[in-house]
């Protein structure tokens, strides 16, 4: 098994981030609904935090809210 690079490590991720941001545009979702939809079983919804946490570090306004079933939704 071949070890990945830092270049490729860094694309997944950049690609990765910007499928979050086009899913958050479309409609507000919860980590796990994100995780399920771009992780590919390879992420957690902790890396999915990182990814929003990235995004509105980057100046993307991410708001998060509570719905009627105590879900926490990301639009």
């Amino acid at each position: 098994m071949s070890k990945k690079s830092p270049t490729t490590m860094r694309c997944r991720q950049l690609v990765r981030t910007l499928e979050v941001l086009q899913m958050l545009q479309g409609r507000p979702s919860t980590l796990a609904e994100l995780t399920a939809a771009v992780g590919e079983g390879a992420v957690t919804t902790r890396t999915i935090r990182r990814d929003l946490e990235a995004l509105q570090l980057a100046g993307f306004s991410i708001y998060d809210d509570v719905d009627d079933d105590g879900r926490r939704r990301y639009a």
